[in-house]
């Protein structure tokens, strides 16, 4: 047996060879063991091989299968079921008696209809057809464009002529063979891969057929969703076909007589499709209104192909869809039959492939559609044979279009907000929409005569779906494992990957996008190729993004293109910048120079070129933002960079901040601050005197009651009078010693006690130097001096931690200013032990502790022994680092305020008594109004703040500002400006006044009582609120109802 196959594989490959060498065969013909036959045309075969597969997919070691290669199909036939391959017509073999018209009786034919023939009046005779005479005629002319075929029933002479009525006469009586086939003088390879020679072909441009007026009957129930995507009902397909017919004609003893038709094409379909409510129908509608296209197959007579295209429509469902759909589709089938033969013939079934679709859809769907376009194409057969056995015409139909159903939502504005968030993505990828390029098809036979005006009758019916489900699959892939990095040597290259799953309606883009921190896309790119399903090649899934800064954090999210839009999907994964600035160690420091550096890596030396500096300044000037910037050029494209600055003219024994600076893409980077403190100048003895030399001119030390070895540099200090120099601290008393003037400290470190009383001084000013560690006491009671006195502090290093003590009892301070000055860190609060101070100004001062009054607790710790409120008209600090621990106690004042200022945590202590608090354009984090407590180790209580207004601007920060009134403590009114996120605690319900915040619910805390917000010109959860006034929960209620309105 495996022999027989062998030389059957060697004889069918000979065969075959020879048929591709030939130029003279239009057809392969192939005969089965069964009688079966099955003939493929020249022009339509690109090849024939054999394999080992045989049809149920199972190999073997042996050939077992002969393969045809058309251009969108394979055929397989088994070896063994091959009786033998024939490539070239047989001749053509009459039936004896049969009457060829071509033998003389052509030439007398005047007309002929359907099975009617008009003769010649001087028709001859003994030519002229007689009763029963079997007539035939295989050419295809202009009388005769699909040949004839007939039995002779009746001859009549008439005026005209004679009139010969036939009917179809089996073509088994006529022709005892006979091969046609409409594939006559054509090469035997494909030239062109669709439409070849010898065809009935039927080309129409734009057939539309509007539906809007057919389906109106039968749409109800209008939409009444607010969130409906609102259309006008509108609806019409259009249809561009190209449809080519080939036939073939064999009459064998062996088969009877055998059709075998086979039909290509290619067909534009345009879908409009609106609607606005409930749709049930199930109709269709021709095209080409009461007659169908026909016309006769070339070269191939007694045969006439036939094209029917409409339109159907069948669909339930409720929608408020708009959608436009445009498809290039192409189709094919291959039909055979036989008279002797019931069974279909090795066919190969209608297919359609969808070369090209496109989509415009918005709207809602829920339900089912089926809209598209049928066409039946067949051909009919000039053979009583057929009609005796049920069969005179056979045909195909195929319906193609789109099945839609599900449940989703799509519009223009939700696709084209798509790239700012994951929403559309995961509605997409979730969708329970489904939707199929649907078909249907039947291959049918008619009962009734004549072929010209022929009737349908039983048909085989198939339906369903090209390729796989579409919207059954979801919109968007399922994306998972993302991965990215930057390149190494190559900072500004970002490769991303990740695995993309799932199953697709059509192929679509993925790649990656690069988000900043706002959420905003910088940059995109997507894969070489579109994903479809599991079955696309993403195993290497990769993409590239380059020229990424370098100096910049990105968010690398998976993108997606659909239906023209670009949407952002996730799970994302960050890319952190590389590059890399450091702040070194100070080197080489002396009194008054130093060595500074930085040092640059990762960025990309090929790409990009930062620049690069260093920022310095004293503590103070640089806590307050008047640093120096010193340039140092750009990198030059070095992989690492190491800049460095000498600093000269430097201050002793002063703080000195600094920090590397990188500028590149617009961005600002710092790195580490470190600081460095200049070696002390050390001061002798000389220097000192010089100082005091200048406050003994500023006071009229010529006219002091006591002024002994003043002056005389030749005696040491501690014999200058009321001059104390213990362990290198300066302590002055000169109290009653008749000092006027201006009073002036400058440049004179570690200041220790100073005692000024009972002088006419108009003022007592410290300029430079330092307070010792544990001095700071300043006494200036009962001054005599008209009008009151000023006090003036300038850039002097405050290093006590118990703070500062100004005893003026007896006498009025018209103005106490404080600036460029440096205190400890946690110190004490400046004291006041005072009658009357007017005004206190503090200015660019570092670590400003707050401002206090006096008291003193007596041994028995149950009473005070000093108890003395500080009375100030006004306060004003603007410009200041103040400390963590700031406080105000033991205040009476008309105003405070507070500007400008960083790290902000005010705490209104015990008897604070403020009629107007202003803290604005400041980094505000909380403000504390105190209570009643009891003070440690003591037994006595504290009294309450009580601030009568407060108006608190945060600056837009978006820090928390946290708001604390004590059980005990009173405000009176609160103001809140430039806000994005508060808690609010207050014993008491109060109203709050909210003007020009921005914050969310979720941002706002309230403790305790609930409280009543003043809202002006502000936004809420994202929401315009001019004006409103209620509790917190009120308020939520009120955004709802503007976002209800909105929608």
């Amino acid at each position: 047996m495996m022999r027989q196959i062998f030389y059957k594989v060697i004889i069918c490959s000979c065969m075959l060879m020879a048929c591709f060498v030939s130029k003279a065969q239009n057809a392969y013909y192939f005969h089965f063991h069964d009688k079966g036959i099955q003939v493929f045309y020249t022009d339509m075969v690109d090849s024939m091989t054999v394999s080992k597969v045989d049809l149920e997919g199972i190999e073997h070691e042996d050939f077992v299968t002969q393969q045809v290669w058309m251009n969108d199909t394979v055929f397989n036939y088994a070896l063994a079921d091959i009786d033998s391959v024939s490539f070239v017509t047989p001749s053509t073999i009459y039936q004896p008696g049969v009457v060829k018209l071509e033998d003389g009786l052509e030439n007398y034919v005047v007309s002929q209809d359907s099975l009617t023939i008009i003769f010649r009046t001087d028709t001859p005779s003994d030519l002229l057809p007689r009763k029963k005479d079997k007539l035939v005629y295989l050419r295809q002319t202009d009388l005769f464009p699909a040949g004839f075929a007939g039995e002779v029933v009746e001859v009549v002479k008439e005026n005209s002529g004679y009139k010969v009525d036939c009917t179809l006469a089996s073509l088994s009586d006529i022709l005892v063979r006979y091969y046609s086939t409409s594939n006559d003088n054509v090469q035997t390879r494909a030239i062109n891969p669709i439409y070849g020679h010898g065809e009935a072909i039927w080309e129409a441009k734009d057939l539309t057929y509007p539906l809007t007026d057919e389906l109106l009957p039968f749409i109800s129930e209008e939409s009444d969703d607010d969130d409906a995507f609102s259309v006008d009902n509108d609806a019409s397909i259009s249809l561009s076909p190209k449809v080519s017919l080939r036939g073939t004609l064999i009459v064998t003893p062996e088969d009877g007589t055998y059709v075998c038709v086979s039909s290509n094409g290619t067909f534009d379909v345009t879908s409009n499709f609106s609607l606005n409510g409930s749709l049930k129908v199930d109709k269709v509608w021709r095209f080409t209104g009461e007659k169908r296209w026909q016309a006769c197959i070339p070269n191939c007579p007694l045969l006439v192909a036939f094209v029917d295209p409409g339109v159907f429509v069948d669909a339930s469902l409720s929608a408020s869809v708009d959608a436009t759909v445009n498809q290039k589709v192409s189709s094919a089938f291959l039909l055979n039959m036989s008279t002797k033969r019931r069974e279909n013939l090795r066919n190969q079934p209608l297919t359609f492939k969808i070369q090209e679709t496109n989509f415009d859809v918005g709207g809602s769907v829920k339900g089912e559609l089926n809209a598209g376009v049928y066409t039946e194409i067949g051909i009919a057969v000039n053979d009583i044979g057929f009609c005796k056995n049920d069969i005179a015409k056979l045909y195909a139909r195929g319906e193609v279009g789109i099945h839609v159903g599900g449940d989703l939502e799509v519009n223009s504005k939700f696709l084209k907000e798509g790239i700012k968030n994951t929403e559309a993505y995961e509605t997409l990828r979730n969708s329970g929409i489904w939707s199929n390029f649907y078909w249907g098809a039947a291959i049918g036979y008619q009962l009734d005569l004549p072929i010209i005006n022929l009737n349908f009758g039983q048909e085989i019916e198939w339906e369903g779906h090209i390729g796989e489900p579409l919207f059954d699959k979801c919109l968007a892939p399922t994306i998972t494992s993302p991965n990215a990095y930057r390149e190494h040597g190559d900072f500004s290259t970002i490769t991303a990957k990740a695995d993309v799953e799932g199953d697709c309606l059509m192929p679509v883009e993925v790649g990656f996008g690069a988000f900043d921190s706002n959420g905003n896309k910088v940059a995109s790119k997507y894969y070489s190729k579109k994903f479809a399903n599991e079955n696309s090649s993403f195993s290497d899934y990769s993409v590239a993004l380059e020229n990424m800064s370098t100096v910049k954090d990105y968010e690398l999210s998976p993108v997606i293109k659909l239906f023209g839009h670009e949407l952002k999907a996730y799970p994302s994964v960050d890319v952190e910048k590389t590059l890399t600035l450091s702040t070194y160690e100070a080197t080489d420091v002396t009194e008054s120079s130093a060595k500074i550096s930085g040092g640059l890596i990762g960025y990309d030396k090929n790409t990009e070129n930062p620049k690069v500096g260093l920022v310095y300044g004293t503590k103070d000037a640089f806590m307050q933002g008047h640093a120096t910037y010193v340039s140092c050029g750009t990198v030059n494209g070095s992989p690492s960079r190491v800049f460095e600055q000498t600093l000269s003219g430097l201050k002793d024994e002063t703080e000195y901040l600094y920090v590397a600076k990188a500028e590149l893409d617009g961005e600002i980077v710092y790195a580490d601050t470190l600081s460095f403190t200049t070696l002390k100048k050390e001061k002798d003895e000389t220097s000192l005197k010089e100082g005091l030399a200048l406050f003994n001119e500023s006071t009229g030390g010529a006219n002091w009651k006591q002024n002994g070895g003043w002056l005389d540099n030749t005696k040491p200090l501690d014999y200058w009078y009321g001059v104390n120099m213990y362990n290198s601290e300066l302590s002055l008393k000169l109290n009653d010693n008749n000092l006027v003037g201006d009073a002036i400290l400058k440049n004179i470190d570690n200041i220790s006690d100073i005692d000024l009383s009972d002088n006419t001084l108009q003022s007592f000013k410290i300029e430079g130097g330092s307070i010792a560690p544990w001095g700071g006491r300043f006494t200036i009671e009962n001054n005599k001096a008209r009008g009151g006195m000023n006090i003036f502090m300038n850039h002097v290093k405050i290093l006590p931690t118990l703070g500062l003590t100004f005893h003026t009892t007896g006498c009025t301070i018209s103005d106490a200013s404080f600036s460029d000055c440096t205190f400890e860190e946690h110190g004490d609060a400046i004291e006041f032990n005072s009658d009357k101070v007017n005004t206190i100004h503090v200015e660019k001062c570092a670590n400003f502790p707050g401002i206090r009054g006096y008291d003193r607790i007596g041994g028995n710790l149950d009473k005070y022994e000093i108890y003395r409120k500080l009375n100030v008209n006004e306060i004003s600090l603007k410009d200041n680092v103040l400390s963590e621990d700031f406080q105000m106690h033991l205040v009476k004042c008309s105003s405070l305020t507070i500007s400008n200022s960083q790290s902000i945590h005010v705490n209104f202590g015990s008897d604070c008594e403020i009629d107007n608090v202003v803290i604005e354009d400041a980094l505000l984090h909380s403000v504390t109004v105190g209570g009643v407590e009891k003070i440690w180790g003591s037994e006595l209580y504290t009294v309450g703040a009580k601030i009568n207004n407060i108006v608190l601007d945060t600056k837009g920060s978006d820090r928390q500002l946290s708001f604390s009134c004590a059980d005990g403590g009173y405000f009176g009114s609160l103001t809140i400006r430039d806000c994005s996120c508060f808690s609010i605690s207050t014993p008491e319900p109060k109203t709050i006044s909210l003007e020009k915040c921005s914050v969310c619910f979720g941002s706002i805390f309230e403790e305790k009582a609930k409280n009543v917000y003043r809202v002006i010109d502000s936004v809420v959860d994202g929401w315009q609120v001019k004006s409103f006034e209620g509790t917190l929960e009120q308020l939520r209620e009120f955004v709802e109802i503007l976002k209800n309105e909105a929608l």
